[in-house]
């Protein structure tokens, strides 16, 4: 059809496998800038680390891992939250501001 330009999108790569690509043109970058061991025993045991990275990185799921969640009672939590500025935790936390929060607890306060 004249006029009509269709793009073909390649799909992204696989994290893993770009991961695995990478580290198999380390090895092979390794192996020329250094000089092979005559040891038979230490060629056998840094083939089998290759072999054990290239095995993790197959069989992990995730390979980002994430950051620690503190898990303890939310009202511990959301001083932390409020005092470090992480305003978007807090959010999704207690669905009001730090500000807000603040706000109806020095109101309770003052009941009392």
């Amino acid at each position: 059809m004249a006029g009509v330009e269709t793009t073909s999108t390649m799909p992204r790569e696989n994290y893993h496998k770009h991961l695995r690509q990478s580290y198999i043109k380390f090895m092979a970058i390794w192996d020329l800038i250094t000089p092979p061991s005559d040891n038979i025993y230490e060629r056998v045991k840094q083939t089998q680390l290759d072999l054990n990275i290239l095995n993790g990185i197959k069989t992990t799921c995730y390979l980002h891992g994430c950051p620690e969640v503190k898990k303890s009672g939310n009202l511990h939590l959301a001083w932390d939250f409020a005092q470090n500025l992480d305003h978007d935790r807090f959010k999704n936390m207690f669905r009001v501001s730090p500000f807000v929060f603040e706000f109806k607890v020095d109101r309770l306060l003052l009941k009392e």
